[in-house]
């Protein structure tokens, strides 16, 4: 199945995932993060293992809370990656009104927005 032909229809196998990964060139991503939104999630973390005070060695609080982080990341390292493998990356973030720029591309606010095609649309809750 070529990109075109998998145009309005759902990955179903992972044969379909891989083919699409395959042909991609231009992939727009909505609910994309900035590096600095991943950083904060990254501080918060470490807060919550380490305590305020930052040099201990506390536990973490809970196991799901550890992994807070590692959860906020893919929004930004899988689009960065697609785009340091040759892949047009198109920015949507949903929130944080102030990013103006996001992998050094313009950032798009709406999906009616687009002016070029796109071959896959990445979703991030």
């Amino acid at each position: 199945m070529s990109v075109q032909a998998a145009a309005g229809r759902r990955a179903t196998s992972d044969s379909d995932v891989q083919e699409i990964a395959g042909t991609a060139r231009t992939v727009a991503v909505l609910g994309i993060k900035t590096e600095a939104q991943v950083v904060c999630a990254v501080k918060l973390w470490l807060l919550a293992v380490h305590g305020e005070r930052g040099g201990s060695r506390a536990a973490p609080r809970s196991a799901g809370h550890a992994h807070a982080s590692q959860a906020a990341q893919p929004a930004f390292y899988v689009p960065q990656y697609l785009q340091q493998a040759g892949v047009e990356v198109v920015p949507l973030p949903v929130f944080y009104p102030d990013a103006t720029h996001i992998l050094s591309k313009p950032v798009l606010r709406k999906v009616s927005e687009l002016q070029q095609p796109v071959d896959v649309l990445v979703m991030f809750r």
